[in-house]
């Protein structure tokens, strides 16, 4: 349990995304705070955990739209851990993200 705690405390970047419908959502994050890479956002009409369900042709606009600004963002912080931890941004750096989000 304690190998959990420490990775926690090591946690530079945060992303919380809140369904409209979804009754858990007063209990967590819901504003932004960018200055410490914490990133919310509100889906309209949507329900717990539906942006991380496999996409569908039917997904609404607003889903899509939350998806790829979640996209967006850890793209961005793949660069910047990608940077600064080798002073550079490589070429092939598209194809790892690309990889690593496929992945996942």
């Amino acid at each position: 349990m304690y190998k959990y705690i420490i990775y926690i405390l090591y946690i530079t970047s945060k992303f919380y995304s809140n369904g409209e419908l979804d009754p858990w959502r007063g209990s967590c994050v819901q504003e932004s705070n960018p200055e410490q890479n914490i990133y919310a956002i509100l889906i309209p009409n949507a329900a717990h955990h539906l942006d991380l369900r496999a996409a569908h042709p039917s997904d609404p606009d607003d889903l899509k739209s939350a998806r790829n600004t979640e996209l967006t963002i850890i793209k961005r912080w793949i660069r910047e851990h990608w940077v600064a931890r080798n002073g550079w941004v490589s070429v092939n750096l598209n194809k790892v993200i690309r990889a690593l989000l496929d992945y996942f």
